[in-house]
């Protein structure tokens, strides 16, 4: 690993894809067999054999927004240090409500630039507001 280069290749697993659909197809066509069938792969795909969680029903969930908070919630625990919650909760304007997650305020909804970023463009490219020291 080298200071001096940068890499920002993205990684996506299926996981994050299963549940990116499921969230797409219940804000689509609302919450059907598709989107729960999605929402189980990922939700029991940890457990060993005997020892997984209940699969979940559409009686679990009373609207698409319970359905949705349950896509987030899973996201949470599957995508974990991965830096998708920050994301989610910017998109969602927090659903989860989870209270140990504060709301993204406004001018920091944008990442900084990376400084390598700054310097190589000689000046080019500013620091986004809200980062400037």
């Amino acid at each position: 690993y080298s200071t001096d280069s940068y890499c920002d290749v993205i990684y996506i697993r299926t996981a994050e894809v299963k549940l990116t659909y499921a969230e797409t197809v219940a804000r689509t066509q609302g919450v059907n067999a598709n989107a729960i069938k999605q929402l189980n792969d990922v939700h029991q795909r940890a457990f060993a054999q005997g020892e997984k969680p209940a699969l979940y029903t559409a009686a679990d969930f009373r609207s698409t927004d319970d359905f949705i908070k349950a896509v987030l919630l899973e996201r949470k625990r599957e995508l974990a240090y991965e830096g998708h919650t920050r994301w989610d909760i910017i998109r969602t304007d927090n659903m989860v409500n989870d209270s140990k997650m504060a709301a993204v305020a406004t001018n920091r909804r944008n990442m900084p630039v990376p400084d390598y970023e700054i310097r190589i463009s000689y000046g080019a490219i500013r620091q986004n507001s809200g980062f400037n020291n």
